[in-house]
Formats: C-alpha cells, sequence, structure tokens
C-alpha cells in the first residue's frame, strides 16, 4: 500500500486553509454622529458651545426705489447650548 496522509498526521498549519483576506468587522451604523459638525475648540473657554439660528424673513413682494431706504426689519435669533464631551476607548491587539 502507498503511503498515506490522513489529517490526524498533518500539522495545524497545513491542515488549516487561512483565507489571505481579512473578514470585515462590523461596524455600528451610528444615526446621531451622521448630523453632527466637527469644531476646533480653543484651550481654556469652556465646556459648552452655543450655536445661534436666525429665524428667516418674511418675503415682501413690494418693488424697491431708488434712493429710499425700505423699512428694516428686526431679526429674531435661537441660541442652541451644547456641551462638549470626549468619548474614546484603547483598542489593544491581542
Amino acid at each position: 500500500m502507498a503511503n498515506m496522509t490522513t489529517t490526524a498526521v498533518l500539522s495545524p498549519a497545513v491542515r488549516e486553509y487561512y483565507d489571505r483576506l481579512l473578514l470585515m468587522t462590523a461596524y455600528p451604523m451610528l444615526v446621531h454622529t451622521k448630523f453632527a459638525q466637527n469644531r476646533i475648540l480653543p484651550e481654556k473657554m469652556g465646556d459648552t458651545i452655543v450655536f445661534r439660528r436666525y429665524a428667516r424673513l418674511a418675503t415682501v413682494p413690494v418693488p424697491l426705489q431708488d434712493g429710499i431706504t425700505p423699512p428694516g426689519a428686526l431679526l429674531s435669533a435661537t441660541d442652541i447650548k451644547a456641551r462638549v464631551d470626549f468619548y474614546g476607548k484603547e483598542a489593544i491587539a491581542a
């Protein structure tokens, strides 16, 4: 009988097949970060940032006249405050 090699004789490195392409890591779909804004914050300026949004002006369907200043409209602003926090984790390869 010819030499017969079984899987019990083979070393694990030869017996197992390793794909050269690594499996992709599944990442969670973080919807709350989709609409975030990145800002560089100055040092020692606190931990709260204030965003200001002005309300839309109403349209005025009146033609302008040359040399006459149109009446002004007051802007109304809304302040949106957000507290800055840092999140993260250290990754250690085993």
